[in-house]
């Protein structure tokens, strides 16, 4: 594919029994909190071929998993009509087992396609299922798609109200000899800075895969930034303690983001990269989240204070 547009969007959707006669803890609002990505793919006269909906439990493992539809797609063609199947299980596998496989319990994925599920591990809420249904009998149109499941829901004698919060986490649009990327990362620092990436001269030419990939590379050490600062102050105030397995998964995060560098360090040397403002320094980020730490996690070994008047 020469172009190449998708956006990663943070949702959550808050479901509540409409009855007003009810109290507001009886109304009993679920929260169906996730990620979505849209992924169209293209054939050489720019015409949609297949179309894919990703959604994760969190911004990264689906950012790397519409990578891996892109680069299969790029590489072998159309991923639902091949006589030997795209093999889903091996690729969240190895998206998923140096960090997240052994250290996020609540870790899940689900791609569809036409509103049906080709693929899905891990446990998500069925109403993002019924979401994507209504999406597919909207034409695409997602804007619609929330307002459709309400009233489907209530035709169906449920009763309830939907509130739906969403907003942009990454920007992708890609062109034969350009690309952008815009990230914000909202949380309790806010980080937002974009990258242009450009062919060297005689170099590779762009890959979309690769593209998508080192913006969740981004997406991911940011937060296994954040991680460790908090968890490095903990383990200097005794919260946790050596060889416990929250050290372990310290240690793991540690090597994680180290492998992250390295990754983004070879997409640097095949591309021209320029960030705006500036590139995230993961180290900075550590600090900032070790200062947090320190104003917000209290120290179980500090003596209190005795005032004598």
């Amino acid at each position: 594919m020469k172009r190449f547009t998708t956006k990663l969007i943070r949702e959550k959707f808050l479901i509540s029994n409409a009855d007003k006669k009810l109290s507001h803890d009886q109304q009993n609002a679920l929260s169906a909190p996730g990620n979505r990505m849209r992924i169209q793919l293209l054939d050489a006269n720019e015409q949609p071929m297949e179309t894919f909906i990703v959604r994760g439990q969190n911004m990264h493992i689906t950012a790397r998993m519409a990578a891996r539809i892109l680069h299969t797609f790029e590489k072998s063609g159309p991923l639902l009509a091949r006589s030997k199947a795209f093999d889903w299980a091996d690729t969240w596998h190895s998206i998923t087992h140096e960090y997240e496989g052994p250290h996020n319990p609540n870790k899940w994925i689900v791609v569809y396609a036409n509103g049906k599920v080709v693929f899905s591990e891990g446990s998500r809420h069925p109403f993002l299922d019924v979401i994507e249904k209504c999406d597919i009998e909207n034409q695409l149109n997602y804007d619609f798609a929330v307002p459709m499941a309400e009233e489907m829901l209530n035709n169906a004698g449920q009763n309830i109200n939907i509130n739906y919060d969403a907003n942009v986490a990454l920007n992708i649009t890609v062109n034969e000899d350009e690309a952008r990327c815009g990230i914000i990362v909202r949380g309790t620092r806010s980080t937002t800075f974009s990258f242009m990436v450009k062919p060297r001269e005689g170099g590779e030419k762009l890959n979309i895969a690769q593209i998508v990939t080192a913006a969740a590379s981004f997406l991911e050490g940011i937060q296994l930034a954040f991680t460790i600062g908090f968890d490095t102050h903990k383990r200097a105030i005794g919260i946790i303690e050596k060889m416990s397995p929250e050290e372990k998964k310290l240690k793991s995060a540690v090597n994680r983001l180290r492998h992250i560098n390295t990754q983004i360090s070879s997409f640097e040397e095949i591309y021209s990269v320029h960030y705006r403002p500036e590139k995230p320094a993961f180290h900075e980020h550590i600090r900032q989240a070790e200062i947090l730490a320190r104003e917000t996690i209290e120290d179980p070994n500090a003596e209190n204070e005795i005032y004598i008047e």
